[in-house]
């Protein structure tokens, strides 16, 4: 195979190549200046006009590639100078800051993909323009320094073929090179250790040119592996905030239930992942989000949240909708998922642009049952007061029941209980402090038998009266007959034990 040596190119058209770099940094010139205008516009208004593909308004694909090609030409022209031992740092300096310029478009392209939900912090977006300022007005130099090379004349006279003269063409700058196919075992190790010898050699002739294109590259790789992973991709902690612009998002809380607020199942055979989400709304504007907006993956899927179970968790907090209002300020909504395990361990996420290929932001959620937190008490107690308990199989209640003139009567109810079943007649001193609602919808039965206890649920058991202190409820026969039977108030977080006695038949 034959190669031949570029250096001869460089030189024949070394004006040329000049012409073509002047172009494109004027290009970058303007483009850095539109950037520019934009943040300074930003930070003075704090907000801006979004438009669609916003990101290749302002940093277009082929900038970069440009810009790549800028580096690579700085590095061969660089080495032709080099070895016609003329000033090289000029283009050390080009390569460099094209280098930068490179890395730094990029990350500019996805904070404009970024801007569609609302505004980034001021202080945010005055670090990007003072970097971007830098950027700018660093260009005004190259631009200057290509146009002499460009157009003809330097320092001390406009001729350009002093330049061309000075670096002194010769036939081995286009020499051709042939390289062999054939491979034998003994002249290619020698073949290599001779290049490893004039490798090293090359180097310590260039190590000041070498070491900054290594430190560029270094940064360059790191600065792309940190915006890949801590802002493309970055994964957030359940307890961390996710800001987009001028709203705030964290999860307060997770678990996983089966059960709704009166301790009943929701639905046979699923699970609920329930998120207390609050949201910081630190501007003026009123905002509605779509119900696409919230999902987490799960199973290979992603579910959105399942707004007809609402009702089922409304004593935990105000469901979102699509419907919901973010004002202002502070909120917190619930965000119910329909899953199948009694756990959850995966990513919920947010919608950060929908224009850029719909991106969210990422955050980690491991999510276990709610557990609940076990009370005893024993009969007079300062929660649900019991003072007295009987059991029997029918009574009769006084209601002293008045018209709107104040004309009152005595009527008499009769209650009774079925063949399997007993009324319970509990006197409760501060039954006042309880709705018939709650106890209704909370107000269980417990027995215990061989040290295991059962409980009777508040569906399972009538209140039949509620009248000044006394309550009457009834519960099944084989309540009484246990060595252990009581009350028990059963919500999400909290379950209260108040025994009564046993044996009671």
């Amino acid at each position: 195979m034959i190669l031949r040596r570029p250096y001869a190119f460089l030189i024949k058209y070394f004006k040329i190549i000049h012409v073509l770099l002047f172009g494109l940094f004027v290009f970058l010139l303007f483009s850095l200046r539109k950037i520019y205008l934009f943040l300074i516009d930003y930070v003075k208004k704090g907000t801006f006009n979004y438009t669609d593909n916003i990101a290749g308004k302002y940093v277009p694909i082929i900038l970069i590639v440009l810009l790549f090609i800028a580096i690579i030409s700085g590095i061969f022209i660089y080495l032709l100078m080099k070895r016609k031992e003329k000033p090289s740092l000029f283009y050390i300096l080009l390569t460099v800051y094209s280098g930068i310029a490179f890395f730094l478009l990029i990350f500019y392209r996805n904070f404009f993909a970024s801007l569609e939900l609302t505004s980034y912090e001021t202080l945010t977006i005055i670090i990007y323009r003072d970097i971007m300022a830098f950027l700018y007005y660093i260009c005004y130099f190259f631009v200057g320094v290509l146009f002499i090379r460009a157009f003809g004349f330097d320092i001390k006279k406009f001729s350009f073929e002093k330049d061309k003269r000075e670096l002194n063409l010769d036939v081995t700058d286009s020499e051709e090179v042939e390289l062999g196919v054939s491979v034998d075992k003994y002249d290619a190790l020698k073949a290599l250790r001779k290049q490893k010898r004039e490798l090293g050699y090359y180097y310590r002739e260039n190590d000041k040119f070498f070491n900054i294109l290594a430190i560029v590259l270094v940064a360059g790789i790191i600065i792309f592996l940190y915006i890949h992973f801590f802002v493309n991709n970055k994964v957030y902690s359940e307890t961390s905030t996710i800001s987009l612009g001028n709203i705030d998002f964290k999860v307060i809380e997770s678990f996983v239930t089966d059960k709704d607020g009166y301790q009943k199942i929701v639905s046979p055979n699923n699970n609920f992942l329930v998120m207390n989400l609050q949201i910081n709304n630190k501007n003026d504007s009123t905002y509605y989000f779509d119900r696409e907006i919230f999902r987490i993956a799960y199973n290979d899927n992603y579910l959105y949240p399942a707004t007809s179970y609402c009702s089922s968790f409304s004593d935990i907090g105000n469901c979102y909708t699509p419907n919901s209002k973010i004002q202002k300020g502070n909120q917190e909504f619930i965000l119910i998922f329909k899953i199948n395990e009694p756990s959850f361990n995966g990513y919920f996420e947010i919608l950060k642009n929908k224009s850029d290929n719909y991106k969210y932001e990422r955050m980690r959620i491991k999510s276990s049952p709610i557990e609940v937190a076990r009370e005893n008490y024993e009969m007079n107690n300062n929660y649900f007061n019991v003072t007295n308990h009987t059991f029997v199989d029918n009574t009769s209640v006084e209601h002293n029941e008045c018209d709107k003139d104040g004309n009152c009567v005595i009527n008499m109810k009769n209650l009774y209980s079925d063949f399997d079943k007993k009324i319970m007649i509990l006197t409760v001193s501060n039954i006042s402090d309880f709705t018939e609602e709650f106890l209704e919808n909370y107000l269980g039965i417990y027995y215990k038998v061989n040290n295991t206890i059962y409980d009777i649920t508040s569906d399972k058991i009538d209140i039949l009266d509620i009248n000044e202190n006394n309550i009457y409820i009834t519960v099944p026969k084989i309540v009484l007959n246990q060595k252990e039977n009581g009350l028990v108030f059963k919500t999400r977080r909290k379950a209260i034990y108040i025994k009564l006695g046993g044996n009671n038949e």
